[in-house]
């Protein structure tokens, strides 16, 4: 049925089809080549292609791969060409060609071997168990090489830690002293020809002969003048190998040896000074070992005050249960752990005592009495530290109120007060106690039921005068008297010290002055106060006007302070710390490092006194060059000289510098630079002598290598072949190389090195040495030649003699028992000079002899007329004895016609 849509069926099957050469198959029809370059069998480090292609007919839509196990390494259409330039073990093995098109494929599969340049090298370590202190031994090695290909010296070796290179090997071998720094993992890398191998991982660990000292510190947390222990021990010690007496300790602080340790233990008295970081050091056997650092921070605490409160109040009933509770106020450094001594004391007799960690303690009174009443206090003691707190008294009411009477409510400072403290319905002895502002200052027995006295206030105030009083026989105290308000007026105020000028240099007048900025006038004169100066708290001296001058000096640094003194009364002023500043000393100047013709250099200025800031000012010819202030004595004044180019020795002296803190009257100029100035070394010159660089051997051989300029000493290196045979340092500008009685080995390439503490080297241009052999050699060889040539001539001349008449008795017992056959003579041709020569070869008579020329064959000569050279050697074939001849032998034999006298002939030329 021909319809359009079986038409188009039958169009797109035959379209299917028409790119499959077999349409019923699932193979590709085609054939893939897979060819490897230059060969199947190459050595690591060549170059490696692989080609893979499909010849003629080639199939629409073709794709070509080239593959190593399932990876493809290269795909193109038609064909494809995977190369490498450097080809390695693990290139070698099976490759795939395989062709592609219309979902059909085709491969072929085929070997190369890729040869080891060398094996992947071995890393050993001698020993395997290795202490600290032991030499150890690192030997990197490739068990197999390729010796067509390169060399033993070809190999280069590497040692690896942790994959990072740490030396190279020029011998395979490397050795250092253990230690358990160096650790890790290790391996090593041959190289050779840009192939590089790594061998397995060798992990390296020392043992200790001891270890790591350890420093502890007791207490750990320490205060001022507290006995402190410092103590370095080593936890491990291999005692096979070391006894505890082989290991030394010392102390040291902020990486200074401070001290010894022969037990591992030091005790000192905490100071401040002491702060600081600390380590120790344990050795023993060459081997040092460093503890952790321990920082060392001396606490600092203090004692602000102790109080005592009384509760529920200082005045109870009796059966009241009452609590002493005592409130220390302490300030310590950083987080410093404190422990409180708390001692309770009822008038001066101790009660209770407690340790504790709190800043505060609570004694209680349970039930109290009128006997309970007493004057109680509580001390705190911290470490060597004891304050104690002011007295409160406590008091069991039940007894009568005293009253308390002043002579006057205003008085001025210094004078007395009249005092009268009375309890008229009660009966003694009494105890009188006197307060002002609640603090008890004063304290008189009395038998009378009253107490009269005088008071004196030192310092003005208001002030609140009252007091009580105890029962000696009951042990009561009373309540407190009524209050009476005394005004204490000044007399003169605190003096003031004032230093002028503030900031004084050394030599300078210095003036102090004390005053008092009120006086009462109305009470005192001028002339009753008197002025003395201290310093530190010692009298210095008396300063009728109030003030004093002197000149400054360091000696007279410190603290000052005036006091003022005036009917008994004494105030003192606040202090003055006095530092004097000193003027700068004159300056050093000197070179920073070294100082190189043409380079640029640096200059450090500095004074050994002086106050700082001061400021340095580099001269060069009279010139500034530039100025740097130091503010701080960690600064130094450095110059880099660079703008200015010193060319010759003597320009060096050309620099100076000036120091100054206090204008340009306190200028200080150094002297003179004077320093070592370095002159490079300028390029070698290289000759040798014989001049022409051709040496007989066993003669001398000479090298001169001079240089025109540098400053000595100078280091000379010879190099032959590149690597160096000699080197030496001269204080000359010239050096030379003897080679006494030179051998061929010591031919090649010859040169020079220069370097002097300029560290820059100069190298001069190569001489290239020829040895020839000795003459007597060569005469010697001659000679050997000769000698060897006339003993074989000599012995061939005796061995065909001998020969030859042994072959003449022969021929003629021949002759005997044999007819002449004269027509078998041989005839003689001109050209072989009247001789045939004969063959091995039997020839029959009618054979024509043959022609005269060379041979290696046996032959004879024989004159006409006698035996035919056919006979002749018949006989020689014939005789098993005598055996034929010799291949090369020639013998001469001389058969005459006269059988008793024959004549050896000559051999032919």
């Amino acid at each position: 049925m021909d319809t359009l849509p079986h038409r188009l069926l039958l169009l797109a099957l035959v379209s299917a089809c028409a790119g499959q050469e077999d349409p019923l198959g699932t193979e590709l029809a085609v054939t893939p080549e897979i060819n490897f370059l230059p060969s199947d069998k190459i050595v690591e480090g060549d170059s490696l292609e692989v080609r893979c292609r499909v010849r003629q007919p080639q199939p629409p839509r073709l794709k070509v791969f080239v593959m190593k196990g399932s990876t493809v390494l290269k795909s193109r259409s038609k064909k494809a060409f995977w190369n490498t330039s450097l080809a390695q073990a693990a290139d070698g093995g099976n490759y795939t060609c395989k062709a592609e098109a219309n979902g059909r494929q085709k491969s072929v599969k085929r070997a190369v071997h890729v040869a080891e340049l060398f094996s992947t090298p071995v890393l050993t370590v001698q020993p395997i168990d290795v202490f600290e202190g032991e030499m150890l031994t690192f030997s990197c090695k490739s068990a197999h090489m390729d010796s067509q290909r390169i060399n033993a010296t070809d190999v280069k070796y590497h040692l690896y830690k942790e994959n990072i290179k740490v030396v190279d090997l020029p011998s395979g071998e490397y050795r250092m002293t253990a230690d358990v720094q160096h650790d890790g993992n290790y391996s090593c890398q041959a190289e050779a020809k840009s192939i590089q191998k790594q061998s397995l991982v060798f992990v390296l660990k020392t043992k200790e002969l001891f270890s790591t000292p350890v420093l502890t510190v007791q207490p750990k947390d320490v205060f001022e003048e507290e006995l402190l222990t410092f103590s370095c021990k080593s936890a491990h010690m291999d005692s096979q190998r070391i006894n505890a007496t082989d290991v030394k300790y010392h102390l040291y602080k902020d990486n200074v040896k401070v001290v010894h340790l022969p037990s591992g233990e030091y005790r000192m008295y905490a100071d401040l000074r002491f702060n600081g970081n600390y380590s120790c050091q344990a050795k023993a056997k060459s081997i040092q070992k460093r503890s952790l650092v321990f920082v060392l921070k001396i606490k600092v605490f203090t004692i602000n005050k102790v109080t005592l409160m009384i509760l529920p109040a200082t005045e109870v009933q009796r059966d009241t249960d009452v609590e002493l509770k005592c409130d220390c106020d302490a300030n310590a450094s950083e987080t410093a752990t404190l422990t409180y001594q708390y001692s309770f004391y009822k008038y001066q007799q101790l009660i209770h005592t407690e340790n504790h960690s709190f800043s505060h303690l609570s004694h209680h009174l349970h039930a109290v009495r009128v006997p309970t009443s007493g004057l109680y206090s509580c001390e705190v003691k911290i470490l060597n530290a004891t304050v104690r707190s002011e007295a409160e008294f406590l008091r069991v009411t039940g007894v009568e109120t005293p009253s308390l009477k002043v002579s006057r409510g205003e008085i001025s400072e210094g004078e007395e007060l009249s005092v009268e403290c009375t309890a008229p319905k009660e009966e003694g002895p009494f105890t009188f106690n006197l307060y002002h502002n609640s603090t008890l200052f004063n304290t008189n027995s009395s038998k009378e039921n009253s107490l009269s006295t005088k008071l004196k206030f030192e310092q003005s105030g208001v002030y609140e005068v009252h007091c009580s009083y105890e029962l000696l026989l009951f042990q009561a105290t009373s309540e407190k008297s009524n209050r009476e308000v005394v005004a204490v007026r000044e007399l003169f105020s605190k003096p003031v010290l004032t230093v002028q000028p503030r900031n004084v240099f050394e030599g300078e007048m210095l003036t102090f002055s004390c005053k008092s900025a009120h006086i009462d006038y109305q009470r005192i004169n001028a002339t009753d106060v008197k002025y003395h100066l201290y310093k530190e708290n010692i009298k210095v001296v008396d300063l009728p006007s109030g003030e004093y001058r002197m000149t400054a000096d360091v000696q007279h640094d410190g603290n000052y302070s005036c006091q003022v003194e005036a009917k008994s009364i004494q105030k003192r002023s606040l202090a003055f710390a006095l530092k004097t500043k000193v003027l700068v000393s004159k300056p050093l100047i000197e070179a920073w490092g070294n100082v190189v013709l043409g380079r640029p250099f640096s200059i450090v200025c500095r004074s050994v006194r002086g106050s700082l800031p001061i400021t340095y000012t580099l001269l060069f010819k009279g010139e500034t060059v530039s100025s740097f202030i130091v503010h701080s004595p960690q600064d130094r004044a450095v110059f880099n000289v660079t703008s200015i180019t010193v060319n010759s020795r003597e320009e060096i002296r050309d620099f100076k510098c000036l120091a100054q803190n206090l204008g340009d009257k306190s200028k200080r100029p150094s002297l003179a630079l004077n320093t070592t100035v370095i002159e490079p070394v300028s390029d070698p010159q290289l000759t040798a002598l014989p001049s022409t660089g051709n040496v007989v051997e066993g003669k001398e051989l000479i090298l001169f290598c001079p240089v025109k300029d540098g400053s000595p000493p100078i280091t000379f290196k010879w190099y032959h072949n590149g690597k160096i045979i000699n080197s030496s340092t001269t204080e000359e500008r010239k050096h030379s190389y003897t080679l006494s009685k030179i051998e061929h080995k010591q031919g090649g390439r010859y040169y020079c090195q220069v370097q002097n503490t300029d560290m820059e080297s100069r190298r001069s241009g190569e001489i290239t040495v020829t040895v020839k052999d000795a003459p007597w050699k060569i005469a010697m060889t001659a000679f050997i030649i000769v000698l060897l040539l006339s003993i074989v001539t000599v012995s061939l001349i005796h061995y065909i003699h001998k020969k030859g008449k042994r072959k003449e008795k022969e021929t003629e017992l021949y002759l005997k028992a044999t007819k002449f056959k004269s027509d078998a003579s041989v005839a003689v041709t001109p050209a072989c000079t009247g001789y045939i020569k004969a063959s091995h070869t039997v020839l029959s008579d009618h054979v024509e002899p043959p022609a005269c020329q060379s041979s290696s064959s046996t032959v004879f000569y024989a004159p006409r007329g006698t035996e035919s050279s056919d006979d002749v050697l018949l006989k020689d074939q014939k005789s098993p004895r005598e055996g034929a001849v010799d291949t090369g032998s020639v013998l001469y034999a001389q058969l005459n016609h006269d059988r008793g006298n024959p004549k050896q002939i000559p051999s032919p030329p």
